[in-house]
């Protein structure tokens, strides 16, 4: 008896979801991965982990052509990190380099849906894909840079490469957000679809990257210097390192007070 009970618990831990903090599934030839951790959609350490795990899986399935990072829920595609909950900031950081190396270096053609608002390390997240489709009335940015926090997908590099490193230092360091037709004109996104028909109208734009894994591949690696892009995660987890104690402790208040503000403003848009 004692046997038996024991392979019971032994099968309950086995059929234990592994992802639950996001869903994954596929569409005919494009595969999908939404952010699911509660309303805001934040990324700590769990989801960081099944986010990695998803990618590989995806990069391994071949019926899967084309591979999108979307949000669910209607307020947020992410408001990044939880900063207050991040209890081992340098292995939260090395998580997520591995995620940024994982997704860099997939043979398919990426794509963030941005469904709604993207700020901070959602923001960077969705810098790291191919391409990124916003739904009208989104909020793009890093209003964590105002506070000196850091960032955690060396966005520093990643966006001098977008749109140069004037933008880049205003984005960083100034805090400002960006509606999603100024992220338009400014390229931080490449479309703008109506919310009211976003996924509709992303996968037909999306569909027609299916044939286009080897140019976006090859492109990837011309735009991106594998060398300076490891500098600039040592550089990234340097500062980490060096304000870590600081950050905890101040500019929480008016980090969840500006999130609040951008989801309102989504509540009144809408």
């Amino acid at each position: 008896m004692r046997f038996i009970a024991m392979r019971k618990n032994v099968a309950n831990k086995v059929a234990k979801p592994f992802f639950t903090k996001l869903q994954i599934w596929r569409e005919e030839h494009v595969g999908i991965i939404a952010l699911n951790n509660f309303s805001q959609n934040f990324l700590d350490e769990e989801l960081v982990d099944q986010l990695s795990s998803a990618l590989t899986i995806a990069e391994g399935d071949e019926r899967i052509k084309v591979l999108c990072i979307t949000g669910s829920g209607p307020t947020f595609f992410s408001a990044g990190v939880r900063w207050e909950r991040i209890e081992d900031l340098k292995g939260f950081i090395q998580k997520t380099h591995a995620l940024a190396s994982i997704l860099l270096a997939l043979s398919k053609p990426t794509v963030s849906l941005v469904n709604s608002h993207a700020l901070g390390a959602g923001f960077e997240l969705s810098l790291l894909t191919d391409f990124r489709l916003s739904a009208q009335g989104a909020k793009l940015g890093f209003p964590e840079g105002r506070l000196g926090y850091p960032t955690v997908f060396a966005s520093f590099y990643i966006l001098n490469k977008i749109v140069g490193p004037s933008v880049a230092k205003k984005i960083l360091t100034l805090g400002e957000m960006f509606d999603s037709q100024t992220a338009l004109q400014l390229g931080l996104v490449d479309m703008v679809f109506e919310k009211t028909n976003f996924y509709g109208d992303a996968k037909t734009w999306v569909s027609s990257l299916a044939n286009s894994s080897k140019i976006l591949s090859a492109t990837r690696q011309v735009a991106l210097n594998p060398l300076e892009f490891r500098r600039a995660l040592d550089l990234e987890m340097i500062y980490a390192m060096e304000i870590s104690e600081k950050f905890k402790e101040e500019g929480l208040s008016e980090l969840r007070k500006a999130r609040e503000k951008v989801a309102l403003s989504g509540e009144k848009n809408g």
